[in-house]
């Protein structure tokens, strides 16, 4: 059974995490743009900060080339009506909605799943072949 480090560890985590952190800049535009009720977005931003503090303090920074597609899709959604489907709603799901919701929580997970996992850190090589 491979072990993991404190780094691999909280990688994991924060891909685990995506959606909520997905969460923030979406209920911001939100309620800049379409005037949605700021409590959630409250409660949302208390509970993901302590994962972003995490990965930070670890040195861990999403990716830029996938946040520059993460924010493209989400210019996209927002463009197209930025509706999201949601549980009970009357109305049928709708499918380009969903894939654009989707595709911009899977972009954010992966830019820091690949920041995390990045190698080369402020210039330097980090090796990783195990100690002898």
């Amino acid at each position: 059974m491979q072990r993991y480090g404190p780094r691999t560890a909280a990688c994991r985590n924060s891909c685990l995490r995506k959606g909520e952190r997905f969460r923030d800049p979406v209920h911001l535009v939100g309620i800049a743009l379409f005037r949605w009720p700021t409590p959630n977005f409250v409660w949302g931003t208390a509970a993901v900060a302590g994962w972003v503090i995490l990965a930070a303090s670890l040195e861990i920074w999403p990716d830029w080339r996938f946040s520059l597609l993460f924010l493209a899709v989400t210019v996209v959604w927002v463009a197209a009506g930025f509706h999201s489907n949601a549980a009970g709603q009357s109305a049928p799901i709708n499918v380009s909605d969903e894939i654009l919701n989707d595709a911009g929580k899977t972009l954010l997970g992966l830019a820091y799943l690949v920041g995390a996992l990045s190698t080369r850190r402020h210039g330097v090589e980090l090796s990783t072949e195990a100690p002898a």
